[in-house]
């Protein structure tokens, strides 16, 4: 009995330790858990503000070199790949703008285009419409983790174009230079338009893992592959 005595004796600094150390298990509501700050990426912002900048005089029919001259007057705005990679995701909340399609085309173009990054990820399986022109003028290593619209890749005079997801009418269309690599199908979505591979390109490959409409007579100079299968070679 005096030995048991004893042990409960050593035992009750232990359980008085605890006791401090856990605040007896007081009430949560005591202790308030504080809320993470959201911080805000300066250059993810700027981006949107160009974004915005540009919505009155939106000229859909001529709009790449205008956007490419407003992206680069923009004082102190500096970003690199990440940046629009995380921008191509936040443009779904532009997506309902008259001219998105182009504009977003445009727009990213630009900003690949003069940013001092080499390898770019763009995002497009979150987006209800397409861009459009993805890629114009590319020197780029460009990764789509979607869907394209028409376009991809025009005049585009190096580089490397990946598009995981499906490609719209007109891929290539006046290709100079570089690849373009569809993995999924190259065919339109309007019944009544005939996807023409590499329309008017002088250079470069087109390699297409899907389906595909018609390729182009109208091809100058370059390659185009259908499943690993050479299609043309001028």
């Amino acid at each position: 009995m005096d030995s048991a005595l004893a042990l409960r004796r050593k035992e009750a600094p232990a359980t008085l330790s605890a006791i401090g150390r856990f605040g007896a298990f007081k009430p949560e509501t005591e202790h308030p858990v504080r809320e993470q700050e959201v911080k805000t990426d300066p250059a993810l912002e700027m981006l949107k503000r160009a974004w915005k900048a540009k919505r009155r005089d939106f000229d859909p029919a001529a709009s790449y070199p205008g956007m490419l001259e407003h992206i680069e007057r923009i004082r102190g705005l500096e970003y690199s790949a990440k940046d629009i990679e995380a921008f191509s995701i936040t443009m779904a909340q532009f997506q309902d703008e008259e001219f998105f399609p182009n504009k977003a085309g445009f727009f990213l173009s630009a900003l690949i285009n003069s940013c001092q990054d080499d390898r770019f990820i763009i995002h497009t399986k979150h987006l209800d419409r397409p861009i459009h022109s993805l890629g114009i003028n590319n020197t780029k290593i460009i990764l789509v983790k979607g869907d394209v619209g028409t376009s991809v890749g025009s005049t585009m005079t190096d580089g490397r174009i990946t598009v995981e997801g499906n490609a719209d009418s007109m891929v290539g269309i006046y290709m100079k230079g570089g690849v373009i690599v569809i993995k999924g199908d190259a065919v339109s979505a309007s019944g009544d338009c005939v996807t023409w591979l590499g329309e008017y390109m002088t250079g470069g490959e087109i390699r297409v893992h899907g389906d595909y409409d018609l390729v182009s007579e109208n091809i100058i100079h370059g390659k185009i592959y259908h499943k690993r299968r050479l299609l043309i070679d001028k």
